[in-house]
């Protein structure tokens, strides 16, 4: 798995030195020709990839391996997502709504990737064997699940079902415009993910009731 990782890190360092070698030997080209690269002084400021909303919601995953993947915790923010400029292609991240349509999609690094600095000044990425990932996006009422996923492994890593946060969230938080629109507890439909509720709590009181089932069971 790590030397997989490694071999793709080596594949993305070669595109990039592929594309600044092309770029070297078109641009004197372009000049030649008369064709000059564009006055950044009057050309306009491109787009960039960044929501408008003004809350996120960040989720927070534990990586116990690469593929063993659990959910830590779930919340509301009232700060804008980060800008997507620079998400490689390594986990893909995609939010749905409550009936399944796509909202968002996007890349992100591996949270197991670490730029470890060395003594000499240098550095180079470390692929750890375990950590915690936070990944962050725009906030909407009909959010359902968040998908992530491995693109190098075309691995689903986990599903989470974020419906229970929103309506925590909106219960509240009454006056926010956008609780306006948020379905009540009796009309959330299956969405079979992993819910935001299975918790230690939770299946310490599954367990529980495993055990008066039992005891019922057998002390008739």
């Amino acid at each position: 798995m790590r030397s997989s990782h490694l071999q793709f890190a080596a594949k993305l360092i070669g595109a990039a030195l592929v594309l600044s070698v092309a770029v070297a030997v078109a641009l004197p080209g372009l000049v030649a020709s008369g064709q000059t690269p564009a006055d950044p002084g009057v050309e306009p400021i491109p787009t960039v990839d960044a929501s408008d909303s003004a809350e996120s919601i960040v989720v927070r995953v534990l990586f116990n391996s690469p593929t063993d993947v659990e959910f830590l915790s779930g919340a509301v923010s009232h700060a804008s997502p980060p800008a997507r400029i620079g998400g490689p292609p390594l986990i893909k991240v995609e939010v749905f709504d409550v009936a399944g349509a796509l909202l968002e999609v996007f890349n992100e690094w591996h949270p197991l990737w670490v730029d470890e600095h060395r003594e000499d000044g240098g550095h180079r990425f470390v692929i750890e064997s375990s950590g915690e990932g936070r990944f962050v996006f725009a906030f909407a009422p009909d959010v359902g699940i968040v998908r992530i996923t491995d693109i190098e492994l075309a691995e689903v890593l986990i599903e989470i079902d974020l419906r229970q946060i929103i309506l925590d969230y909106c219960a509240a938080s009454p006056s926010d415009p956008g609780c306006a629109s948020v379905p009540g507890p009796g009309q959330l439909p299956d969405t079979g993910g992993t819910s935001s509720d299975d918790g230690p709590n939770s299946l310490f009181m599954a367990a529980i009731a495993g055990a008066f089932i039992l005891a019922a069971t057998f002390g008739a």
